[in-house]
């Protein structure tokens, strides 16, 4: 399977390095010192339990020196997604699948504006990792999980090769039937922890729920880049009350 990781940052930098390590055909792109550092001396995996080395990297900041692959990896900051999907065009090849693996929510709304939903897989990903110098992944945690599913819910085959190459990489993947869920909980997840970092436990749950119940109801703007799946919109299964019961403790 011929991957490309768009962002080769903690998370991309990461995940490659593991599917590389199983055996996937992975090229990097990445910008700057970390990428001089790849070219000149492979890439670190370093601060778990097994870290290692690859010496020899596939890694540059022009994907036309790559051409089209598989599947795209995208894995940059959410804020730098516009700029990302104009340059990694020359990595899109008539059967080219994406899938990214950015926090938040609107992650999928940008590709399917750039892309056809047909080429979308839904993606979540779990790890700690840092780049702690150029060339160099920091290992801070021990979660190194991967959720992929088509965004119909069925099975696919290139949904199967992607989670038979991460198993190959000693990466904990699995294939979700309900991935708009899946990345709807590690939202509300998300949004819990940092409310409780920053503000006490009456603002964080004012806030939280304010911005959950606004959106929820299409009162917001910004709506379009928080789309409710189905099920979030049915009574019976709408997130609220659990956003409240975390909110609250």
């Amino acid at each position: 399977m011929r991957i490309a990781v768009m962002g080769s940052g903690g998370l991309g930098g990461y995940f490659g390095a593991m599917l590389a390590r199983g055996g996937a055909d992975v090229s990097f792109i990445a910008r700057g010192s970390h990428l001089e550092a790849i070219q000149q001396d492979g890439l670190r995996v370093i601060g778990g339990p097994d870290p290692f080395h690859l010496n020899h990297v596939r890694a540059t900041d022009e994907p036309d020196d790559i051409g089209p692959v598989d599947l795209v990896m995208v894995c940059v900051k959410l804020w730098d997604t516009g700029d990302a999907l104009r340059v990694m065009r020359p990595l899109v090849g008539p059967a080219t699948s994406l899938v990214s693996f950015q926090n938040g929510v609107s992650k999928d709304t940008y590709l399917r504006a750039a892309y056809n939903e047909a080429r979308l897989i839904g993606g979540v990903a779990y790890v700690a990792t840092t780049v702690s110098q150029p060339g160099v992944i920091t290992q801070t945690g021990s979660l190194k999980r991967l959720v992929v599913g088509e965004l119909d819910g069925r099975r696919s085959p290139r949904v199967e090769a992607f989670l038979s190459a991460c198993v190959a990489g000693g990466i904990d993947a699995e294939v979700s039937d309900e991935i708009r869920r899946e990345t709807w909980q590690k939202f509300a997840g998300r949004g819990h922890k940092r409310a409780r970092e920053h503000y006490s436990w009456d603002r964080a749950a004012e806030g939280y729920l304010r911005l959950a119940e606004q959106t929820s109801r299409g009162e917001r703007s910004g709506d379009s880049l928080f789309p409710l799946p189905e099920f979030a919109r049915r009574t019976e299964t709408a997130p609220l009350p659990r956003l409240r019961s975390w909110a609250t403790g």
